[in-house]
This record gives structure tokens, sequence and C-alpha cells, in this order.
């Protein structure tokens, strides 16, 4: 842990036993760390990040039982200055991507395959609400589908129903407009807009 100022490390130490009741048996304190580690080799400015945020961080990892790791997409560590506290306190915090999402989904037993998909204008694209409720999706074959216009998330259970969810670009930009840093240029919505 020798990159980490020694206020963490510290408080990683401290925090083991805590953080070790809180993971489930797939997973272990010591990966817990190292991969906590190896996300501030990525982006170092989580090493300016207080001891408290990230003993709070890291006990929102083994609780959810998802380790960090942005690569995959499950678990996020973000780091964000606390302006209420001063302009140079930094704080980390854990966030789930649709990913983990995706993963506490199935580790319930409940779900037999789940995906999301985003739709184009040129896509052919129905959505039946009411009693006979249905999603028909056909994506467009042309080269410049279009803008982005919805999207949409499937479940498929073990009882053999079928959960879904459609948005339209309306309700997608609502929950962008809640979300903290979305104006910034290095969000994620500016690049990646379809995978958010």
């Amino acid at each position: 842990y020798g990159i980490l100022n020694p206020m963490v490390w510290w408080l990683f130490e401290q925090q083991r036993p805590e953080i070790g009741k809180l993971l489930p048996t797939t997973m272990s304190a010591d990966r817990l760390y190292r991969m906590a580690l190896t996300e501030c080799v990525k982006n170092p400015v989580l090493l300016q990040c207080t001891a408290e945020s990230w003993a709070l961080a890291l006990q929102v990892c083994a609780a959810q039982g998802l380790y960090p790791d942005s690569g995959l997409g499950y678990m996020y560590l973000i780091p964000r200055a606390n302006r209420k506290r001063g302009p140079d306190v930094m704080e980390v915090t854990a966030l789930r991507g649709y990913q983990g999402d995706i993963a506490l989904a199935r580790n319930t037993g409940e779900i037999v395959d789940i995906w999301a998909e985003v739709v184009y204008l040129k896509d052919e694209f129905k959505v039946t609400l009411g009693l006979d409720r249905n999603v028909v999706h056909v994506p467009s074959t042309e080269d410049d589908p279009g803008p982005l216009v919805a999207c949409y998330a499937v479940a498929k259970l073990k009882d053999g129903s079928v959960a879904w969810r459609a948005l339209n670009r309306r309700d997608v930009m609502r929950h962008k407009a809640s979300a903290q840093g979305t104006d910034r240029p290095d969000s994620p919505w500016k690049a990646h807009e379809a995978a958010m």
C-alpha cells in the first residue's frame, strides 16, 4: 500500500475486520484492497481523497459484493471535490455501474437473462402498453441510423415471465439532468452517450 498516504493505509488496516464482515464468502478483503489500489494507479486523484470517504467507499463495495474495477464496469471509484468542506477536500464515492446492476440481479437466482439496448431514429421501434405489453425493436441497417431516441431493458425471469422498461429520450435526459457532473468536459455522457 506504499502509494497511499499513511492515513488511508492505516484506515484500510483498521477497517479490515469490518470489511471482512460485510464481504460475501466469494470475495476477499485483500483482493478488494488490491483492486482499489489499481484504480488509484489508473486515476491518481483518488490518492488525494479523505480516509473517511475511502472507508465508506470500500464498505459500499463490500456490502454490494462488487470489486471496484472501472474496466469491467461493475463498481467505479469516483473522486469528487466536496465544496461544502472546502475547495481542496476530495472524497471518493463508490458508484455501481450498469454491469454491477446486472451482476446483482443475476446473483438473486431469479434472472435467466437480462439486457439493455439503445434505439436510433431509423430503427423500427414500437412499445405497446396496457394488458398486452410488448416491445418490438428492429435495428436499422443503414450506416447512419440517426440520433438516439430511446432505450430499453429486458429481464427474463426464472418463472418464464418477462419484465421490461422503455425510456424515451426526454426521460433519459431528465435522469441525466439529475446526475452530478454530466456537464463536465470529461463526463462519460459526452463521449459514451449510448452506454450511459
